[in-house]
């Protein structure tokens, strides 16, 4: 029987500035090790952040309220 792929999206949300490291270790550390355990059942999760489509970083709140 063919093994069937099933994504879950987890949308991640906060200000730009809140929680970077805590968005980073999920993106780099938690996310590889959940999907390495759902692979085995056919399955995936990825995060779904704004911060990540567009870099903010260096603008300043304003700016980035208006850019997003």
């Amino acid at each position: 029987m063919p093994q069937t792929h099933e994504s879950k999206a987890i949308f991640v949300s906060s200000t730009f500035r809140d929680m970077q490291s805590e968005r980073d270790v999920l993106r780099d550390v938690v996310v590889p090790r959940v999907n390495a355990f759902a692979a085995g059942y056919g399955a995936f999760v990825e995060l779904i952040d704004l911060r990540w489509v567009d870099n903010t970083a260096d603008t300043s709140d304003e700016d980035q309220n208006h850019k997003v």
